[in-house]
């Protein structure tokens, strides 16, 4: 068990170091960033979200259960930036949040786990 949360916020380190571009004083991705990116179909905007879901899919699951996704078979990534993009559109006033709250919860929505 221990070995999995270690290697959870490996990942998640990884993760956010590798997301985070720009100046320290931007530093994380927050909506309005995820937005611009993922509205102009950029390859920062891919490679966010497949981390994120290759993230989600291989750890959450294990280190909290409450936070699984279960993706189908055959998603694509245009799916994922689709049902990201829809989130940041219909809730302009949660574009403040991480961008990793925000694409997580949409995503969760989208393709929730059986219980």
């Amino acid at each position: 068990m221990l070995r999995s949360w270690l290697r959870f916020f490996a990942l998640t380190g990884i993760f956010v170091f590798l997301c985070s571009t720009g100046s320290r004083a931007e530093g994380y991705w927050d909506g309005n960033k995820l937005f611009a990116e993922c509205r102009e179909a950029t390859k920062l905007c891919d490679a966010y979200l497949a981390g994120l879901a290759d993230m989600a899919a291989k750890e959450m699951g294990v280190v909290l259960p409450s936070a699984a996704v279960c993706f189908p078979e055959g998603r694509s990534l245009r799916q994922l930036r689709d049902i990201v993009l829809k989130q940041l559109k219909d809730y302009p006033q949660g574009r403040g949040e991480p961008a990793v709250y925000i694409a997580l919860t949409a995503i969760k929505e989208a393709w929730p786990c059986p219980k």
